[in-house]
């Protein structure tokens, strides 16, 4: 049994992680992960606080408002206790460009 408070404040870290990123608070958004957190972009993995930061700041301008939208859903905990949380969900990358919205990037993340 998944204790509601744990996959509340999973769920939580979802949506945070969308906010975060989508509002160019680019260390925050790092910060969502351990230490030795590794996310992996177009085969690119990005590990730990710094290199997290570090990758996404150079892309991004540290500071930058995304002219997109991170569109989080079906979100699934597996597991959630004391010691962290496995989950998987959804997502889309929605960009805004001279001929209207556009998706961007779609993918699953996991393990969050």
């Amino acid at each position: 049994m998944i204790d509601p408070a744990l996959e509340l404040a999973a769920l939580r870290a979802y949506a945070a992680y969308a906010h975060r990123i989508d509002d160019g608070d680019i260390r925050a958004w790092a910060e969502l992960f351990t230490e030795d957190g590794v996310m992996r972009v177009r085969g690119n993995d990005l590990v730990g606080h710094d290199g997290l930061y570090t990758a996404m700041a150079t892309a991004r301008k540290d500071g930058v408002r995304s002219l997109g939208r991170h569109l989080i859903m079906n979100v699934e905990v597996h597991r959630a206790d004391e010691t962290g949380a496995d989950a998987e969900a959804d997502f889309l990358h929605v960009m805004a460009g001279s001929g209207g919205a556009y998706i961007e990037m779609m993918g699953r993340a996991d393990k969050g």
